[in-house]
C-alpha cells in the first residue's frame, strides 16, 4: 500500500553554519540580569543582556546575519519585504541553568546564534514544542522520536551554527550540565514597508 504523507503548515526552522567572521562579538561589553521575576519565562542561573540592542554595537555581524535572513525569506519564503533587525541580547547560562518554554510576541522570525567554541555534549539544548501537541485531547506517546511523531524536538548548540525560527514557535533552555558557561547571541526579525491585505494592510511608514 503506497501512503503519502502531507505535513500540512509547517513550522519552518533553518539552520546551518556561518562561516563568516563573527569574532567581534564580546558578551562582556554588556551587563547582564537573571531572566525571571517579571520576565516573560522563569529562569536558573540564566541571564541576558541589559541591553536589548547589542547588536548595533557589532554592525559588520549584524549585517551577516541579516543578509542570511533575508536570502531565506526570499528564496525559501517567498516574501519580497525588507526586513530588520529589531532587538538582540546575549545570553548566558552558567552550570544547572536553565529557561522554561516562551515565545516572542510581536516578531515575525526570531534567531539563536552560537558564536562560542567551547560548546560539549551537556551544553545546554534549545528545545522547541510542537504548538499542536500540547493542546492535543490524546496525549499518545510515540516510539518513533522523529519529525513527524515528536511533540518536541532538541537542538545542540554548535560553534557558529545559526538557528532562525518563527517567533510564534514554544522554545525553552534545557539544563547546562556543563562546568564552563554558554553564551549564545538571539534577536527578533520585524517586516519592513508593506503587508497585510484589504483592512489588515499595515505598512511600517505609516509611523
Amino acid at each position: 500500500m503506497n501512503i503519502n504523507l502531507l505535513p500540512l503548515f509547517a513550522s519552518n526552522v533553518f539552520y546551518f553554519n556561518i562561516d563568516e567572521d563573527t569574532s567581534e562579538l564580546n558578551p562582556n561589553d554588556f551587563n547582564f540580569l537573571q531572566l525571571g521575576g517579571n520576565n516573560f519565562a522563569s529562569s536558573i542561573n540564566t541571564y541576558s543582556t541589559e541591553s536589548i540592542r547589542v547588536l548595533e554595537k557589532y554592525p559588520n555581524t549584524k549585517k551577516i546575519l541579516l543578509d542570511k535572513f533575508k536570502k531565506i525569506a526570499k528564496d525559501v519564503l517567498g516574501h519580497d519585504n525588507d526586513f530588520k533587525i529589531s532587538t538582540s541580547w546575549f545570553t548566558k547560562v552558567e552550570k544547572g541553568g536553565y529557561c522554561n518554554f516562551h515565545s516572542h510576541r510581536h516578531c515575525f522570525y526570531s534567531g539563536i546564534y552560537y558564536f562560542g567554541n567551547n560548546y560539549t555534549k551537556d551544553s545546554a539544548r534549545l528545545c522547541f514544542r510542537s504548538r499542536t501537541g500540547q493542546f492535543s485531547d490524546y496525549c499518545i506517546k510515540s516510539k518513533n522520536n522523529d519529525i513527524v511523531s515528536s511533540n518536541n524536538w532538541l537542538i545542540p548548540p554548535e560553534e557558529k551554527k545559526m538557528i532562525f525560527f518563527p517567533s510564534y514557535l514554544e522554545h525553552s533552555i534545557v539544563e547546562h550540565k556543563e562546568e564552563t558557561t554558554r553564551y549564545s547571541l538571539a534577536f527578533n526579525i520585524f517586516p519592513v514597508g508593506k503587508y497585510g491585505v484589504g483592512d489588515s494592510t499595515y505598512n511600517t511608514d505609516w509611523i
